[in-house]
């Protein structure tokens, strides 16, 4: 499949996304990603976006299609614990994500503990930034120590 047939197919699975989850207007920041990033992109920043959470779960289908992503910037755009486990459920098997931004979002226990399990089943991940306030203080020491043991599995893995 074509670059332009892929991107059509993602533009068109975003759309009826956000039907489904019965989100009024598109968010063209959203859009204008879809049209014009590259689909080998390896960063997207939706930083002070303020994507909120309906808008989120309607692009989790693009972020799954993007194989090279390494780096996803999510900062201080109104997700919860509801996206948080939606994030955590894409990423857990991604083949290339390393670092991923959530602070500043409303994240709680719930949400970090997602994120723990998704920091456990890809080890790729060696960097997630969130509000410290957002876990129990058990819970940030244990996303902090897997950080740790995923930094030391890259750093041991051969070269290809």
């Amino acid at each position: 499949m074509g670059n332009n047939q892929a991107r059509k197919r993602i533009l068109a699975t975003y759309i009826q996304n956000t039907k489904d989850n019965k989100v009024r207007n598109k968010k063209r920041v959203i859009v204008d990603a879809i049209n014009n990033t590259p689909l080998d992109v390896t960063t997207i920043n939706f930083g002070g976006s303020y994507i909120g959470a309906r808008h989120f779960h309607s692009i989790c289908f693009v972020l799954r299609q993007l194989t090279n992503l390494t780096t996803l910037k999510l900062k201080s755009n109104g997700l919860g614990n509801h996206s948080a486990i939606k994030l955590s459920e894409i990423m857990r098997n991604h083949p290339s994500i390393t670092h991923i931004d959530v602070d500043r979002n409303n994240i709680s226990r719930n949400g970090a503990e997602q994120l723990l399990k998704m920091l456990c089943q890809n080890p790729n991940i060696i960097t997630l930034k969130m509000t410290a306030k957002a876990a129990s203080r058990k819970t940030f020491k244990k996303i902090s120590h897997r950080l740790e043991k995923n930094m030391q599995i890259n750093v041991a893995k051969p070269l290809q």
